[in-house]
């Protein structure tokens, strides 16, 4: 409706947008590493 255009880096996001499933739900996403606390390294080890 706004005429929006979006671009994709490969086919795979480009399915992925048009079935209107959420980033946050695909475990290989920057959004699901986000808010699953995946991208914090580990600082102290024991």
């Amino acid at each position: 409706a706004d005429s929006q255009v979006f671009l994709f880096s490969n086919s795979k996001c480009k399915r992925y947008f048009h079935n209107r499933l959420k980033p946050a739900k695909l475990t290989w996403t920057a959004m699901y590493r986000k808010q699953h606390k995946k991208d914090i390294h580990a600082e102290a080890v024991k």
